[in-house]
């Protein structure tokens, strides 16, 4: 079985998680936190050299990136959700006191978010449940 690693808010909460309860109390841990403190956080699983993103904390929409590729090694590729929707040319999420402008149709609502992160938990590999910027 591959090692499943989650981390969020950098590296200070990083622990391995072995099923999918696990995973899902870690991210609820870091949805409390990034509520209460009124801020986004990147919640990062990943399994081997493959690994899954998105925000959580306030508001509806995540923004979601899929990675292949050990960062060490500086090889690593970025496939990035593509939602086709665009309400607005931008949505804005508040990184620790920053912040960010994404286009809005790289960001996927946060249900669609947490069930491709529950398929990835799954399978390993980038969520077919998202349409993506980038070809597999």
């Amino acid at each position: 079985m591959p090692t499943r690693e989650v981390f969020w808010d950098g590296d200070k909460n990083k622990v391995i998680v072995s099923t999918l309860k696990d995973l899902m109390a870690e991210l609820r841990k870091a949805t409390e936190e990034a509520v209460s403190i009124q801020i986004q956080v990147d919640f990062v699983l990943s399994i081997d050299d493959r690994a899954f993103l998105l925000t959580v904390g306030e508001g509806n929409r995540s923004h979601v990136m899929f990675a292949r590729g050990t960062p060490k090694k500086g090889n690593q590729r970025f496939d990035y959700v593509l939602d086709g929707i665009e309400e607005e040319p931008f949505h804005v999420f508040l990184y620790g006191g920053s912040c960010s402008e994404v286009a809005f149709n790289r960001t996927a609502s946060y249900e669609a978010a947490v069930d491709a992160l529950k398929e990835f938990f799954a399978n390993g590999d980038r969520p077919g449940s998202l349409s993506w910027e980038t070809p597999s």
